[in-house]
């Protein structure tokens, strides 16, 4: 997690293999963005080692503006929380 978030970020493609469900649970931030393959996945050769780069600079903008707005709010300004 700590390498495939801010990789996918720069748009550098990312293959993210799990240890185990536990592991996978622990991706839920990425989880969406990019494939969670497992062990299983790696021994029955269902993971695609040649993953495409990724545009979610949409997301990153919307991830900024909750941000910013998070901290707005907590600082005591009225926000629009729609």
């Amino acid at each position: 997690m700590h390498c495939a978030a801010p990789y996918t970020a720069m748009g550098i493609p990312v293959v993210l293999i799990a240890k185990n469900q536990e592991n996978i649970n622990r991706f839920s931030a990425i989880k969406g963005i990019i494939p969670i393959y497992t062990y299983d996945d790696l021994k029955n050769n269902r993971i695609n080692f040649n993953p495409k780069s990724l545009n979610i600079e949409d997301l990153k903008q919307y991830m900024l503006q909750n941000l910013k707005l998070s901290i707005l709010k907590k600082m005591g300004e009225k926000i629009d929380e729609n």
